[in-house]
């Protein structure tokens, strides 16, 4: 997920530490320690990037789960000065399983974690926790979804994200009032409470959302 700048492209190496067993991930991460290690040692790049598959289909074997990659690989790779970020094979499979964002969420906005590139990067994240979490394809309700989300992952901080109208998205609109009265007062408590976000500006403009719920956030 980290687009290189152009003027790291004559000196940044892109590695794919996957279908290559003497190099990847595998449960333990010394072999994938050790190639990172010769790799930054060997190699005159002035950034190195690990090279994942987005899922598990996306290669023979060296899948790594986002919270082995989180708690594990990148705390261990990360102290090196080459480290330039990670590259994940492709966007087909990104596009599948939402592995990129469920990695930023995890990481929790971690300074150096990740970065995002674009406002359409921004919209995935916003999009991928619209449909995963209020938009009706959780089998959980919206507050049980809340209270699994806060307790599974490690974010610093959670933002509850909502339609600013009932035409901005299929299902999933909570009316002023049963936010204010019902839902923010049992999500509030939460340590990991950090706001709300709407979708989008364009139907705040129309409905004045923001404005209504303010001082109740």
């Amino acid at each position: 997920w980290v687009q290189m700048p152009e003027a790291l492209l004559s000196t940044g190496v892109k590695t794919g530490f996957y279908n290559n067993p003497p190099c990847q991930y595998a449960g333990g991460i010394t072999n994938l320690e050790d190639a990172w290690k010769q790799w930054t040692s060997e190699i005159p790049a002035t950034k190195i990037f690990l090279g994942l598959p987005a899922s598990p289909s996306a290669a023979g074997s060296g899948y790594i789960p986002v919270g082995d990659l989180t708690s594990k690989v990148l705390p261990a790779i990360k102290g090196s000065t080459k480290y330039g970020g990670v590259m994940l094979w492709d966007k087909y499979y990104d596009d599948q399983t939402g592995y990129r964002i469920k990695v930023m969420l995890t990481l929790g906005g971690a300074a150096g974690s990740y970065y995002l590139t674009s406002a359409a990067d921004a919209k995935q994240v916003a999009t991928y926790l619209w449909n995963n979490f209020l938009g009706g394809k959780s089998s959980n309700r919206p507050l049980d979804a809340w209270k699994q989300w806060t307790s599974e992952i490690p974010a610093t901080k959670i933002f509850l994200g909502l339609p600013a109208s009932p035409s901005a998205a299929g299902s999933g609109y909570i009316p002023v009032g049963d936010l204010t009265s019902k839902v923010l007062p049992a999500i509030k408590g939460s340590a990991k409470y950090g706001g709300v976000m709407l979708w989008d500006k364009y139907h705040d403009n129309q409905t004045g959302y923001s404005s209504s719920i303010k001082s109740h956030v």
